[in-house]
């Protein structure tokens, strides 16, 4: 209905339809009775739509990107996740050869010339996603031979690129990270948080790290950098490891007027500690659920940080949990907005984790194919993603899964 005040002369309406008798009007007009929206719990998803239930949750997304043939098939899906979402390609990239079927070289490193030149060389083959076949013993070469050639030149190597060098270890995975860190006992902090001159007087020097007094947005800002390279478990174990949780309290303890420092020092300790909860989650029932999948939350709303986590989830030791089955029976519930004292068993929060790998694998062959105009492909994936929408669980599931990202594909 319409409405329009003014002043009209002549005004003609016109009325569409038929004259009903007044004599079939009822005397007493009976409210209609209400009709239920069918639920869409009550039409279960295929079994091949359904990554809870699959032993596999990323095979979905697998047979998306293998269906897009070379070169993209000759690359792991893994690869493309780090590409989209963690190392970023430049632009110059897309017109390589046979791209993305591109690896980083991890032969050894000269280091006789100027350290400036050859730092930039580790940094420039580290952007690019190692090949997730490489053997784990070039792996290790690769970084003990940087590990010697950073710490023979700390005169010579700016703060930055070993920063840079750290976070690029920690975008290129868990599995990565571990076999190229296995010789670097007191160095992540080293590299993330001292000053140029403290580097030279104190070189590797663990516990001096957080008791030194650089400037103060400078320590907020390694904090959050810190935070963001602890989404790889292995980042996160060393840093444990190393003792910096009681450090990270005493920063939180000791500066009652640093509001932001105490904030970043806090969030960096539930990064860290939040995979250890993870894991005892996963295999204790009696651990409750609830910091868990706030954490969660939290470590999935950045981009770097959600790449990050999923390649976690798919590698040792999340996949083997997640290998466990989980039966039919077993409802992918609703955990949030989550609820105070809602719990789960071991194989809702596994069915919860299954299906945020299936739907977050699917991330990197949307953006890929959208980018490539892949139509064929891409109009699968919004399919899917329109499909999960719709289903109690999944809908909630996928809020988890990089938001932000979420509202393109919905646009």
């Amino acid at each position: 209905m319409t409405i329009k005040t003014s002043t009209f002369p002549r005004i003609t309406l016109a009325v569409y339809g038929e004259v009903v008798p007044s004599a079939a009007l009822p005397s007493v007009m009976e409210p209609p009775a209400p009709s239920l929206i069918p639920s869409s719990a009550s039409r279960p998803l295929p079994a091949h739509l359904d990554p809870a239930h699959l032993s596999d949750p990323s095979s979905i997304a697998r047979g998306l990107w293998d269906s897009l043939g070379p070169p993209c098939s000759n690359v792991a899906l893994l690869h493309v996740l780090r590409l989209m979402f963690a190392l970023t390609a430049r632009n110059e990239d897309w017109d390589i050869g046979g791209y993305p079927e591109y690896f980083a070289d991890l032969s050894p490193i000269d280091t006789r010339g100027d350290a400036d030149e050859w730092i930039e060389e580790i940094m420039e083959r580290l952007r690019i996603p190692v090949w997730d076949q490489e053997d784990p013993r070039t792996i290790q070469d690769f970084g003990e031979s940087v590990r010697r050639a950073l710490s023979g030149n700390l005169a010579k190597v700016r703060y930055s690129y070993a920063t840079h060098f750290v976070m690029f270890v920690a975008k290129q995975g868990p599995e990565f990270a571990r076999e190229v860190l296995v010789s670097w006992t007191h160095s992540i902090l080293s590299l993330l948080i001292l000053t140029t001159r403290d580097w030279l007087q104190r070189g590797l020097d663990l516990l001096y790290l957080l008791e030194y007094e650089v400037e103060y947005e400078t320590r907020c800002r390694n904090l959050e950098s810190i935070k963001q390279y602890c989404a790889n478990p292995a980042i996160a174990k060393q840093l444990r490891d190393q003792g910096a949780l009681p450090l990270l309290d005493r920063l939180i303890h000791e500066h009652p007027r640093g509001r932001k420092l105490r904030e970043a020092a806090q969030a960096l300790a539930d990064r860290i500690t939040g995979w250890h909860e993870l894991v005892e989650a996963m295999a204790d029932p009696f651990v409750p659920w609830g910091p868990s999948l706030k954490w969660i939350r939290e470590i999935t709303t950045d981009e770097t940080s959600f790449a990050l986590f999923l390649i976690a989830l798919v590698q040792e030791p999340f996949s083997r949990i997640l290998k466990s089955g989980v039966r039919p029976e077993t409802q992918l519930l609703a955990f949030w907005p989550h609820k105070e004292g809602q719990e789960a068993s071991l194989e809702e929060r596994r069915a919860f984790l299954k299906a945020l790998v299936g739907i977050g694998m699917v991330l990197p062959v949307f953006c890929w194919t959208n980018s490539e105009g892949m139509h064929d492909v891409l109009k699968k994936t919004l399919a899917l993603f329109r499909v999960w929408q719709l289903v109690d669980g999944y809908r909630e599931v996928r809020s988890f899964s990089y938001a932000r990202l979420f509202a393109h594909v919905d646009d």
